[in-house]
């Protein structure tokens, strides 16, 4: 939306001095008439300021058909009443802009179709120069929008296109998504709820490709507060939800007819719980990230000989590379734990040292021993299944309950890795305790890359995004949002530096269009608004007061022709007590209606 938005400015900088053209004519078109009858007739005048217009006259003044010329190449052909253009007309500008429809004392009013210089175009409804009504917005980069406008913005209901496939419909407020509405991405997952801005936030049912399917609360995009989430491989999580991860009070219920019920945290049974196997044990007590903590009394059991050994003492489930030392279980129950179950490879067990004194193999024995290592197996309550997340068995590294893991250690991962995300996400960089944490790349499946500092598996620090449709941004992250400064750039050459807040513009910023016009000053939502200054391409400049992108309240005009008008302005147009030095010196001072002088 923030392009769609810049766009938009854009649009309405150049129609503001577009329109100024026409309603800057004088009524009384007193001049040189070069040809025929400039009173009552048809005529040829050419002014003192260069215009000339070609057409029908009544009482001296433009009414009939006609072409008005102006100096910088404008040209205007069509309708006018009373000095005006009125009706039907077309108006273009040397720059590529150009207008064809319906007209209204002097102002782009009714229904007509706009085509800016950069390829974008509007057919719908106009009122005093802007979208306003229902119409259709197709930009340069192939998005397209379908829906209502006002006072230039999309807002009420609507359709938005992207290029890439992905679409929202729905509500509209201020040119942003807001309310509720229904989202289909570019990887074909879909989103049916609420929304604040362009993320997902409040409730709502979200289908991934990959079969995982949430119903509950977002917030700011992600899963938080309560709610329901189905997995692809059918295991299920009902509780409480923190920044997208299942953290709280919860419950787990496993496809083979296991339930947890307890504490929760970062998605693994963590805390007090109580665990139900598809057998009927019942495990009540503590569990340390996924893994039941048995009593310290449990005896180990020979796996060759069925024969009771000597008690083993409980240990914390590994967090390191160090789980790779050990054979036994640790005083720990795997058959659920969803970091990782029980990994055995595929060969006959070696003897155990503690029944068996057999010699040690040879080398060559050895070798032909351990080849077998690289198919990894998992077992589930005694039985060989495949991995929950139908990883890669030669990957390194993969994902397990969103958490980045050594595939055969079974630990979460520390260091430098590259790992395949499951929703087709690809990550090189580091990682602390599992997470994404230092600088990595991260890289989207729709051609989005992100290259930069990351935290606890958000992007957060210094960075830069690629969007796969040329845009990119350069500045400062903070959960996983553009906040800080940071440098924006459009493939058309726009471009804005400056402050951001929740992705959207905000506080001290300069906007350059790709016409050359620029604007510098204050920033809120992303759009314009408070004090600023506006430079057009042809030399024109407003000071003064914005709101939503337009002159709004106190401010300065100078024209490139050397006029001045100092005053109120509405909605981008001259409103209120203001005074007009034109470049003649002529004075006109007192209330101005839609930029007509009215009277003192």
């Amino acid at each position: 939306m923030t392009i769609l938005r810049a766009k938009k400015a854009l649009f309405l900088a150049g129609c503001g001095l577009f329109c100024s053209l026409i309603m800057s004519a004088p009524a009384d078109l007193a001049a040189e008439c070069i040809e025929g009858n400039c009173r009552n007739g048809n005529g040829t005048f050419v002014a003192d300021d260069g215009r000339r217009y070609e057409g029908h006259f009544s009482d001296g003044l433009m009414d009939g058909r006609g072409v008005l010329t102006f100096p910088d190449g404008s040209l205007y052909s069509g309708e006018l009443k009373v000095g005006r253009f009125h009706g039907e007309g077309t108006l273009t500008h040397p720059d590529g802009r150009k207008y064809n429809g319906h007209f209204k004392d002097g102002v782009i009013d009714g229904r007509g179709m706009m085509i800016l210089n950069d390829g974008s175009e509007y057919n719908g409804d106009f009122s005093l120069g802007r979208f306003h009504g229902t119409g259709v917005l197709k930009s340069a980069d192939g998005r397209v929008y379908k829906g209502e406008f006002r006072n230039g913005l999309l807002d009420g209901v609507g359709t938005l296109t992207n290029a890439d496939g992905s679409w929202y419909r729905g509500a509209f407020r201020n040119g942003r998504q807001a309310g509720s509405g229904e989202k289909k991405y570019a990887d074909g997952s879909h989103y049916r709820g609420e929304f604040k801005g362009a993320v997902r936030h409040g409730y709502g049912v979200y289908h991934k490709v990959d079969g995982e399917h949430y119903e509950g609360m977002f917030r700011d995009d992600l899963y938080s507060g309560d709610g329901r989430l189905t997995f692809s491989d059918g295991h299920k999580y009902i509780g409480e939800f923190v920044n997208g991860v299942a953290s709280g009070r919860g419950k787990i219920l496993w496809t083979d007819g296991t339930v947890y019920e307890g504490e929760v945290a970062d998605g693994l049974a963590n805390g007090q719980g109580v665990q139900t196997d598809a057998s009927g044990e019942v495990h009540r007590g503590t569990f340390v990230q996924g893994l039941y903590q048995r009593e310290d009394d449990v005896a180990a059991v020979s796996p060759e000989t069925g024969e009771q050994t000597a008690a083993v003492e409980e240990q914390p489930p590994a967090d390191d590379d160090s789980a790779a030392e050990t054979d036994d279980t640790g005083g720990v129950d795997r058959r659920h734990s969803p970091v990782v179950e029980s990994v055995e490879v595929a060969e006959e067990a070696a003897p155990s040292p503690a029944v068996s004194e057999q010699p040690a193999a040879s080398d060559e024995e050895a070798t032909t021993f351990v080849e077998p290592e690289i198919r990894q197996r998992i077992v589930v309550n005694g039985e060989l299944v495949d991995d929950v997340e139908d990883e890669d068995v030669k990957a390194p590294f993969v994902v397990r309950w969103g958490r980045i893991c050594n595939r055969v250690q079974g630990t979460m991962a520390d260091g430098m890795v590259e790992v395949q995300f499951n929703d087709g996400r690809h990550y090189k960089g580091m990682v602390k305790k599992g997470l994404m944490d230092g600088h990595g790349t991260l890289t989207f499946p729709g051609g989005d890359v992100y290259n930069g500092e990351l935290s606890a598996g958000r992007l957060q620090g210094r960075g830069e995004y690629r969007h796969a449709d040329g845009r990119s941004y350069k500045g400062s992250f903070a959960d996983n949002h553009k906040e800080g400064h940071g440098l924006f750039s459009y493939p058309d050459g726009s471009r804005y530096e400056g402050g951001f807040h929740n992705d959207l513009f905000a506080g001290e910023g300069t906007y350059t269009f790709a016409d050359g016009s620029s604007y510098k000053g204050e920033f809120a939502d992303g759009v314009f608004s408070g004090k600023g200054e506006l430079h057009y391409a042809d030399g024109s400049v407003y000071t003064g007061e914005f709101t939503d992108d337009l002159p709004h309240g106190q401010g300065v005009l100078q024209s490139a022709a050397g006029s001045v008008y100092r005053g109120e302005f509405r909605f981008g147009r001259r409103n209120g007590h203001g005074r007009l030095q034109q470049s003649d010196g002529k004075v006109f001072e007192g209330t101005f209606k839609n930029d007509q002088f009215t009277g003192e």
